[in-house]
């Protein structure tokens, strides 16, 4: 196992950097960043190699509801092309949803809560995860499967597949981070923000639809 600093083209580590998604192709690693929305792409080394074109309403952070709910989650789809989205909705959208963004597609789906991380599924639709990290009224996670291949109007239908919540007994974190193992086995992680009442927990499950 190795960890490396994310740097800049000049070799000198960001100064600013709140790296959010994460996802894996050929070339490096593909990084969405809040604060500064952008998807780029690292190498092996963690050294940038460039910036991707983003959505043109991604550009300015004003747009977000805050600074730190831009560009939460990105993958890399095997017919759209690099995939990202806000943790919540735009400040102009309706709260209700949340809206996925290529470069030249959009797709719209039911909000449960705040998308934290998002991946491909063997059939090309997505995995996605949400939270309501609350420490009084407890914490939620809700995985579903969201159908962005037979969307209606660019609406797409979106499956439950778990929703678990920490007063129902569910040992529950700041689940932050998803990624697909092989088949429909994903291992999931959560965010402890560096606090002693919070946990990092490494979850592995399996999908069955």
């Amino acid at each position: 196992m190795d960890a490396r600093v994310l740097k800049n083209k000049k070799d000198k580590i960001l100064k600013h950097n709140d790296a959010e998604g994460m996802s894996l192709n050929k070339d490096g690693l593909i990084i969405s960043f809040e604060r500064d929305p952008k998807v780029s792409l690292f190498n092996f080394q963690a050294k940038k190699i460039k910036n991707f074109p983003l959505a043109s309403i991604l550009k300015d952070i004003k747009n977000y509801q805050k600074k730190n709910r831009a560009l939460e989650a990105v993958v890399q789809h095997n017919i759209f092309g690099i995939i990202t989205l806000p943790e919540g909705a735009l400040k102009h959208e309706d709260k209700n949803y949340h809206t996925l963004y290529s470069l030249h597609k959009r797709w719209k789906f039911k909000a449960d809560g705040k998308v934290t991380s998002i991946e491909i599924m063997p059939d090309n639709n997505l995995l996605v995860l949400e939270r309501e990290f609350r420490f009084l009224q407890g914490h939620s996670i809700t995985l579903s499967k969201v159908d962005i291949m037979n969307c209606d109007k660019s609406l797409c239908s979106k499956k439950t597949l778990a929703s678990l919540k920490s007063t129902k007994g569910w040992a529950l974190d700041n689940f932050e981070g998803m990624t697909r193992l092989y088949d429909n086995v994903y291992l999931m992680i959560s965010d402890d923000n560096a606090n002693f009442m919070q946990k990092c927990l490494l979850v592995l499950f399996e999908v069955h639809l």
